[in-house]
């Protein structure tokens, strides 16, 4: 069966950080390639934020449940995949690791100012602590 954006178990949830194939050649013979570098246990903290948001967004319009169901199981899968010693990584721990050039690697590594977080969370070394 081919990965798919969401990914997901019994109880947990996360979203891949990109789509595992992309769209070479269009209708209505379309092909379809890999995308380069896509890692199937990999996703970003950021977009499990992105998506729950518009998730609860979403139930509070419509009140459906099965939103609220969803939500819950990205979050469960944040606490299983994305938090360690309740540090909430950038990115999961498991799969290969990203290729991030130097600059950007000394730009995520700096401790960021705190004024806007209410004393709630802090950088540390590329991660946030609760």
């Amino acid at each position: 069966m081919p990965e798919r954006l969401w990914w997901s178990n019994t109880g947990w949830a996360l979203v891949r950080e990109r789509m595992p194939y992309y769209q070479s050649k269009p209708a209505p013979n379309p092909q379809f390639k890999s995308a380069p570098g896509f890692d199937p246990q990999w996703a970003w903290t950021g977009d499990q934020g992105l998506i729950i948001g518009g998730l609860v967004g979403q139930c509070i319009r419509k009140h459906d449940p099965e939103l609220i169901t969803r939500a819950e199981e990205l979050l469960n899968g944040v606490q299983r995949f994305l938090v360690n010693q309740s540090v909430l990584n950038n990115w999961t721990t498991t799969g290969k690791l990203p290729s991030i050039p130097p600059r950007a690697k000394q730009t995520m590594m700096t401790t960021a100012p705190e004024a806007g977080c209410s004393g709630a969370m802090r950088s540390v070394s590329g991660r946030v602590v609760f």
